[in-house]
């Protein structure tokens, strides 16, 4: 007799897998619904920064370009991330190495139910241009390749924001959210992966003649009938099993 058991992740109680947000994380802004203001150049469309390309050319592969917004306002890029997630980072591929110094002034901003929350402001000394920073390692961080924002802690989420006063090109985004730890199940095994987001159902199927364990989520040498149990431990929250012949 197999047993199995579905249980839902908390979202608070998550944390990132090692080494960095970047790697471990999981982007939840691809293919994701977007838009742009005040309007968009040459048909450049905001989904271009989430098609998933990271080629940093407009010429080559374009990019999601706005207009320039009219003095004293912001040109913006949005994008709706369908869900709530915990966001730990944010990667911006640039375009390629002309007029960078547009992005100076940049900020970042998530939203949650609606209300603003301003998680990155460039405010460095620039000189005039990007190209006049010969030094890579000198350089403004909006004026490097790729833009990378930790957040830390992370930042719960529903939509994210870029915004300058000049045109706004960006190549790519990629909204980076922590991944959940999935449990390690002794004599049995999960549908889960480390890069398992918050709130995905997993799966845990012990062996022939194993029953999970209320507290640690290992499979023990015990047979019950059918039953719902609740597992207790920090980061499981959830519900019921059902046996298959």
């Amino acid at each position: 007799m197999e047993l199995f058991f579905s249980v839902m992740l908390i979202l608070a109680s998550v944390r990132s897998e090692e080494p960095a947000w970047y790697h471990s994380g999981v982007n939840v802004a691809l293919g994701k619904p977007t838009r742009q203001f005040p309007d968009t150049f040459e048909g450049q469309q905001a989904s271009l920064a989430v098609d998933g390309n990271i080629t940093n050319s407009p010429q080559s592969a374009p990019c999601a370009h706005t207009t320039k917004p009219s003095y004293g306002n912001y040109a913006f890029w949005n994008v709706d991330l369908q869900g709530t997630y915990n966001i730990s980072g944010i990667r911006i591929y640039n375009r390629d190495n002309a007029v960078r110094e547009r992005l100076y002034g940049l900020m970042i901003l998530t939203y949650l139910k609606g209300h603003p929350k301003t998680v990155f402001q460039d405010n460095e000394t620039h000189i005039s241009n990007c190209t006049d920073y010969h030094d890579q390692n000198d350089k403004p961080l909006v004026c490097k390749d790729t833009i990378d924002v930790t957040l830390q802690p992370p930042v719960l989420a529903t939509e994210v924001r870029l915004q300058t006063r000049n045109y706004l090109t960006l190549c790519e985004v990629q909204i980076i959210a922590v991944a959940c730890t999935h449990p390690n199940v002794s004599h049995g095994r999960t549908n889960t992966t480390a890069k398992s987001l918050p709130g995905t159902t997993i799966h845990i199927q012990c062996d022939a003649g194993y029953l999970t364990n209320t507290t640690t989520s290992t499979c023990t040498e015990q047979v019950y009938p059918t039953v719902s149990i609740t597992m207790n431990t920090s980061n499981i929250i959830a519900v019921q099993n059902h046996s298959e012949a």
